[in-house]
């Protein structure tokens, strides 16, 4: 069994790499069948988990005694109903009982997607006082937002907003409007937010989605993994875009051309896998 990283233990919400690690390679568990993805969570340390499924919704509850973590599944190549929740861009009001989140309005299809799930999840979170921490890949990593600031922190008496630890999302596209990321990132009345940390690969294609022309906005911190491996935080757009350019220059000094900047590439630069790797190389 695997040592439990002593800060998730301590219900820290600020960024921390080895945590980091940790929810992705949880975030990479949630693609298996729970018959296979049981057993590897015992070995990482848990010591329950719950698994919810529900129309191409897909989430487990894992309690390591000191925390648990809800850790969503992304989309799956085969899986339609996760491909069509994904187009689906119109905007969907938040609960009218929330008034003082003005103006702000969610994907849509990532919403509809998250409530197959949230009356049968929310009693189990619920019931316990531990730190909670939120986390997914892709449309995982937008459902594991929506958990956090459509679902819990709207909820007026829920008892789960004071464990809400923190959100780590990898690879996830964008989910509301400016309203809601402002809401995620200050709370109301510029309030204390909530900490979502979200991890970037360079040219993941998926973090671009959908277009800023659609306006939808990113909240949380930007962790951004540039073409050499190194994590930047708070890096700003320009910069992003130069390293963008670097790695494409990178990709024809090697005698790769432009191959590396092709479509299908740009989405497997969205692979968990690549995820945990960079990260295990940070």
């Amino acid at each position: 069994m695997m040592v439990l990283p002593t800060f998730l233990k301590r219900g820290a919400s600020e960024f921390d790499l080895g945590a980091a690690r940790f929810m992705a390679n949880l975030s990479s568990l949630a693609y298996n069948e729970r018959e296979k993805a049981f057993p590897e969570l015992v070995a990482q340390g848990a010591k329950e988990a719950t698994f919810f499924s529900k129309n191409g919704t897909h989430c487990i509850l894992v309690d390591f005694g000191a925390f648990r973590v809800v850790v969503f599944r992304g989309t799956e190549a085969h899986g339609t109903k996760d491909i069509l929740a994904s187009l689906k861009f119109f905007k969907r009001r938040l609960h009218k009982e929330t008034p003082e989140i003005k103006g702000a309005k969610v994907h849509g299809g990532f919403i509809t997607a998250l409530d197959q799930i949230w009356h049968d999840l929310y009693p189990k979170i619920a019931s316990q006082n531990t730190p909670l921490y939120i986390t997914g890949h892709g449309l995982g990593g937008a459902l594991a937002v929506l958990l956090a600031g459509a679902r819990i922190s709207c909820e007026a008496r829920s008892p789960v907003k004071d464990n809400l630890a923190a959100v780590y999302s990898f690879g996830c596209p964008r989910v509301g409007n400016n309203a809601f990321a402002k809401f995620m990132d200050h709370g109301i009345d510029q309030e204390q937010g909530i900490n979502h940390h979200r991890i970037v690969n360079c040219t993941d294609i998926v973090t671009l989605l959908p277009l800023l022309s659609l306006r939808y906005r990113h909240s949380g911190n930007l962790h951004y993994i540039n073409s050499i491996g190194k994590i930047n935080i708070g890096i700003s757009l320009s910069e992003q875009l130069r390293d963008q350019a670097f790695s494409a220059i990178n990709s024809l000094w090697d005698g790769d051309g432009l191959k590396g900047w092709l479509p299908w590439h740009l989405f497997a630069a969205h692979s968990i896998a690549l995820y945990c790797r960079r990260l295990d190389e940070s």
